[in-house]
């Protein structure tokens, strides 16, 4: 993610009128506005105990390790939690780039997904910080997909299923059909003989749910996970006991038992590990969606040297949100001709050697 931190650190410049002046100030100030705005989602939501600041505390840290210490964001981060100057900043810079955006969105589902328990209160913080920051509904998705299952439909109804028969999510077969076999007996229209006709019909509905719950969980017990194995760029099917590398950070981890797959996660970044074919092929181009990425050959150099050219304070941050909204698939002349007219348009040497 240091393609996201050096994109920070040039828009604080700017915000903050420190441009070519990256001394301790700069970095107190780069400190406060990422901290703001994960110390106002975890207050807002409730959640501001000691693990969430210490998860906080430690992105700070891979922001930069200049300025405070760790231990001073720990101290700071209740002041920083009302710090509104700091955390309009930050929304700025996400209302200027679909990229910036996605990846702040990113860093609240890291503290949301802290104990690999995400509630509705914390779906709804960043749903609305993603309206105001001009986000659509596919940016919002794209950024909850690697850490929650509950918005992927096939996963919702797994979830409710597992409710209905008050399993865990991830229950395996044996636990599935013997909790179903507990609540049969129960609701058995003819442990009901003696009951009014409409209660024993109610009893029998009440059956044929938890009969299609217990299917349902039963079919998704025996789905087909995929990983990302370390140094391939594709998926590959999961196995038990793999080392396999987070779709996020390239963490490698080794992977539990199966009937643990649908809930293991990162330990690095809390992001989930297994998908299914279909939502690991959206991760993959999840983890693809910056400039350097998107620019087809040659024009990967000039891209980069941007880039870099920025992250020394020689490009303005208003030329860096124009660079990130290049369009995909420009071929290596457009990409170099459209680069250069952005840097020009910017008052910057186009000379890139």
């Amino acid at each position: 993610m240091e393609w996201l931190w050096e994109s920070i650190c040039a828009a604080v410049e700017s915000f903050s009128g420190q441009s070519n002046k990256r001394n301790s100030q700069f970095y107190v100030r780069l400190k406060e506005v990422v901290g703001a705005y994960l110390a106002r989602f975890a207050q807002d939501c409730g959640s501001f105990d000691g693990r969430e600041r210490e998860l906080i505390a430690d992105l700070c840290q891979e922001v930069t390790v200049e300025g405070p210490s760790r231990d001073i964001v720990l101290l700071s981060l209740n002041s920083w939690a009302r710090d509104d100057k700091a955390f309009g900043e930050l929304l700025q810079v996400a209302q200027a780039s679909r990229e910036f955006r996605v990846r702040f969105l990113v860093l609240a589902w890291r503290v949301a997904a802290r104990d690999h328990s995400i509630t509705d209160i914390e779906r709804g913080w960043i749903y609305r910080f993603n309206e105001a920051a001009g986000g659509a509904e596919e940016d919002f998705l794209l950024a909850c997909i690697p850490y929650d299952r509950s918005e992927c439909d096939s996963d919702r109804n797994l979830a409710q299923a597992s409710e209905l028969l008050g399993v865990a999510h991830g229950a395996t077969p044996d636990q599935i059909k013997q909790r179903f076999r507990e609540l049969s007996v129960e609701y058995h229209p003819d442990h009901h003989a003696s009951a009014a006709p409409a209660l024993r019909k109610l009893a029998a509905r009440e059956l044929a749910k938890l009969s299609e719950a217990r299917d349902l969980l039963l079919n998704g017990a025996e789905i087909t996970w995929y990983c990302k194995f370390p140094a391939v760029s594709s998926l590959s099917v999961a196995t038990e006991r793999a080392i396999v590398e987070c779709f996020l950070c390239g963490q490698k981890c080794r992977l539990p038992h199966k009937p643990n797959f649908s809930t293991v996660r990162c330990p690095k970044c809390q992001a989930l590990l297994l998908f299914n074919q279909e939502i690991g092929n959206v991760v993959l181009e999840f983890v693809n969606i910056q400039p350097a990425k998107v620019i087809s050959g040659e024009g990967k150099s000039w891209v980069r040297w941007a880039l870099d050219k920025a992250t020394r304070s020689e490009i303005p941050s208003a030329a860096l949100r124009d660079l990130a909204s290049l369009p995909d698939g420009l071929g290596p002349g457009e990409a170099e001709k459209a680069v250069q007219e952005i840097l020009r348009r910017h008052g910057v040497s186009t000379n890139p050697k």
